[in-house]
């Protein structure tokens, strides 16, 4: 016996039988070359001082370095198009004129010392010359005796003078205290027993005042000295030395004075 077919309905869809899965199957594995002469150089920083300075590479630094060096210069040496921006002050031109007959400023032939009145140990007023290229404070001996300190004879010190003579100092007054306006600075002396001066202020002073000197053009030159105990900071005018030979346009040597120890 025949069992006939059953009827499918008109309209519907006929069952899809399911597709089975697809196997598993691992992903391919992916590669790229590399040299192993390339694992361990640090190409920035052998790259970097290759351009600084002449270095000498070894044959595994070299080969290990071709790529990233070509590469490196290809994109510092070709020519880019950048965007030009136009601001304001960006394009600033200074232009000088002078005219046929206007005479231009120069610097004197010679401008006098500066001088700094000040009083030592509160009792002796003295004038100090200002030498900031000498590298003591030096006062002469008639100064000393009216101050009346305690001189460390057995610390002395060796002067050169700018003509070439040294002599040795008469000893050390380890603290002495300079007083300008409300300043007050304890500094190390040196006393000698002849010179052209009274006081020559040299550059531990100026360097203990953190000094700021502002000079014009005719040689006046105004001083700030700070007081790094008490903060308290004074600006003074100084007053110009003149030397007889100058005076008479005589040329001098200079004052100033080298030491070595």
């Amino acid at each position: 016996m025949v069992i006939p077919p059953k009827s499918i309905p008109s309209g519907k869809p006929l069952p899809s039988t399911p597709t089975p899965p697809a196997p598993f199957l691992p992903a391919a594995p992916q590669f790229r070359y590399s040299a192993l002469v390339e694992s361990a150089v640090d190409a920035v920083a052998i790259i970097t001082c290759v351009l600084l300075e002449k270095v000498h590479l070894t044959v595994e630094e070299l080969l290990a370095l071709l790529p990233e060096v070509r590469k490196y210069f290809k994109e510092t040496t070709t020519t880019k198009r950048l965007l030009a921006l136009r601001t304001a002050g960006a394009h600033m031109v200074s232009t000088y004129s002078f005219s046929v007959g206007q005479d231009l400023l120069e610097a004197e032939p010679t401008l006098p010392l500066r001088t700094l009145d000040m009083i030592l140990d509160g009792t002796i007023p003295v004038t100090g010359i200002l030498d900031s290229g000498c590298q003591v404070v030096i006062i002469r001996r008639d100064v000393w005796e009216k101050l009346g300190a305690p001189l460390k004879h057995k610390r002395v010190m060796f002067m050169e003078s700018a003509n070439g003579q040294a002599n040795a100092t008469m000893g050390t007054l380890p603290r002495i205290w300079f007083t300008i306006g409300e300043i007050n600075l304890h500094c190390t002396v040196q006393v000698i027993r002849e010179a052209p001066f009274k006081c020559l202020i040299g550059w531990p002073f100026t360097a203990l005042a953190q000094a700021v000197s502002q000079e014009f053009q005719d040689g006046t030159t105004h001083l700030t000295l700070t007081n790094l105990n008490t903060g308290a900071s004074i600006t003074v005018p100084t007053q110009a030395r003149e030397s007889p030979l100058r005076k008479h346009h005589l040329p001098v040597l200079p004052d100033r004075i080298f030491t070595s120890q």
